[in-house]
């Protein structure tokens, strides 16, 4: 599926924006040029395969362009790209699998982890001196994973999160290039002793380029190296206008060279927190201030809360630190961020509900804030992927709660409602109403007593265009059995719509929704989100199923109209 719209009306959580803003990851806007130079446009990267690159504008609007349009420029940033993805799919599946191989017994470990190590260090282990057989086993429970990845050249550093002991721990693996596969040779970690130490599995002279081990890195603490008490940004003393001023700016920094992200992320964490409670300890500060650092507090728990396997506790904890300390203008806002850890945490159906439920109950006693918005959609999201119809009932309560707001809480609570309408269709009769893109109006009324596909889609969506064939199969097949196509298109180009229609002349009616003439969008009233979205009317006008595609299509047709004459 393809995103319809950016996902401006429901901006998440201010804290997980802020630990986007510490990492590398963030796509950057550029400009786009085809062949002739002729079309250019300003988007970001989404993703690529073979053939095809998708593209999003600042519009929100996704593009699927063949490879074979694009400047040469554009290719080779693409290029690029798929190369650094590719090689961090290696380094990741060698870290990984390296750990993994510690985890066997001592045969099984010294016969598997050669696959994943360099040459010299294999040739070391093959021998009698490889560092690798002191190394203690991982708990076997966890999987290791991989949270950050930094290159130089041919040679990588992974962070890698695993459990040893009971205890979540984050060493580094030095990894190298050879061929086509990425290596272990080296691991910085703590010892028993809590110390770290730097480890290399091969020979000083088998790698030139490698990173050599730091003999004062012993003095270190594990807390150290990890951030959370290393001094990578000094504190100033000064009021609260300057400490706010200090906090906005580590947020919005960018790793030092050398730094991993989540060695950075626990840094500005570290001096947030360590700022925030500054603040709060000056007796002379504001109440309004008092409030804003307290909000602070909260963010720094949030920013490396998905490194934590204790989260939830530790938010707890802060909420009821808050509640000490007196904050009640702070509280709304930790509830509304500790449920929001257990939404992106909930697995089981009873969990799901549990959580959905809570947010339903919270959200109808605290202010109407962006976050709480966002905090509805997740919880939203939460109960589509469970149940549409619960799934219909939550957005439904949440368009009542927001309804009650003002500014762009109403605009949400429209959004929830059309949410609600299109999740609660089926068994229902849909409205379906528009104009073509000659702005004639449509007349549902020749539809009724027929079997109709409804489906969203526009001239720029691959998924949607790829579908077309399997429609035109079908409806060559039970057109004349009673069963049509209505296409509502949500281009808004309506130049690149009329380009379709002469190109490819679909013999359906097709609808622009977004023409001038067109009284109300379809689309915003059901809310959809993504297209292609499909949905089959019965003869008696409801909707029997929605996203109905592929197969899907055929097995319907074929059980409503393929014994009819």
């Amino acid at each position: 599926m393809t995103n319809r719209t950016p996902n401006s009306l429901f901006p998440i959580l201010a804290v997980f924006f802020l630990t986007l803003l510490v990492s590398n990851g963030s796509a950057q806007k550029r400009e786009w040029n085809d062949k002739s130079g002729k079309f250019k446009v300003e988007a970001e990267f989404v993703d690529s395969d073979n053939e095809t690159v998708t593209i999003k504008t600042a519009a929100g609007k996704s593009m699927d362009v063949p490879k074979a349009k694009l400047s040469d420029a554009d290719l080779a940033f693409v290029a690029e790209i798929e190369t650094k993805k590719a090689n961090e799919a290696k380094v990741r599946y060698s870290s990984t699998r390296f750990f993994n191989s510690l985890k066997k017994s001592e045969e099984e470990r010294d016969e598997e982890v050669l696959e994943f190590i360099t040459s010299s260090a294999r040739e070391r282990m093959e021998g009698s001196g490889s560092e690798i057989k002191n190394l203690p086993k991982p708990d076997r429970a966890a999987k290791p994973v991989v949270k950050s990845i930094a290159f130089d050249g041919d040679s990588a550093e992974a962070v890698v999160r695993l459990r040893f002991k009971g205890k979540s721990i984050s060493p580094t693996l030095l990894v190298r290039r050879e061929e086509d596969k990425w290596l272990v040779y080296g691991i910085i970690g703590p010892d028993e002793n809590d110390e770290i130490k730097t480890i290399l599995f091969e020979d000083e002279s088998a790698n030139p380029n490698k990173r050599a081990a730091v003999d004062e890195s012993s003095d270190k603490s594990a807390n150290e190296t990890r951030g959370t008490e290393k001094a990578a940004f000094s504190v100033p003393d000064g009021n609260a206008a300057k400490l706010f001023k200090f906090i906005d700016q580590t947020m919005s920094s960018k790793p030092a060279h050398g730094t991993d992200d989540l060695t950075h992320r626990q840094q500005v964490a570290s001096a947030v927190e360590s700022a925030a409670n500054k603040i709060l300890r000056d007796s002379a500060v504001s109440e309004q201030d008092k409030t804003k650092a307290g909000r602070f507090l909260v963010d720094a728990a949030m920013i490396t809360i998905q490194e934590q396997p204790n989260g939830i506790e530790r938010l707890s904890e802060l909420a009821e630190e808050i509640n000490r300390r007196g904050l009640s203008d702070v509280q709304p806002y930790a509830e509304s961020a500790l449920l929001l850890v257990r939404a992106r945490q909930a697995s089981s159906e009873s969990e799901v509900r549990s959580v959905v439920g809570d947010v339903v109950a919270h959200l109808s006693t605290v202010p109407l804030t962006r976050e709480n918005m966002a905090l509805a959609q997740q919880a939203g999201t939460m109960a589509e992927r469970l149940d549409s119809a619960f799934a219909a009932e939550t957005y439904a309560k949440f368009g009542e709660t927001f309804r009650g707001g003002e500014g762009a809480a109403q605009d949400v609570a429209e959004r929830f409602d059309a949410m609600a309408r299109r999740l609660g269709l089926v068994g229902q009769e849909m409205r379906v109403a528009g104009v073509g893109p000659d702005g004639e109006l449509f007349n549902y009324e020749d539809y009724k007593g027929k079997v109709v596909l409804v489906d969203f889609w526009a001239t720029w969506c691959g998924p949607c265009r790829q579908a077309f064939p399997n429609v035109l199969k079908n409806y060559e097949q039970y057109h004349d059995k009673g069963f049509e196509v209505i296409a509502i298109s949500i281009d808004k180009d309506l130049g690149d719509l009329a380009s379709f229609m002469k190109t490819e002349k679909p013999p359906w009616i097709v609808l622009a929704d977004t023409h001038p003439k067109n009284g109300e969008s379809i689309a915003d009233y059901y809310g959809i989100e993504a297209i292609p979205a499909t949905f089959l009317i019965g003869k008696d006008g409801k909707v029997i199923t929605a996203e109905v595609r592929g197969g899907q299509l055929d097995a319907q047709l074929e059980r409503l109209l393929g014994g009819e004459a």
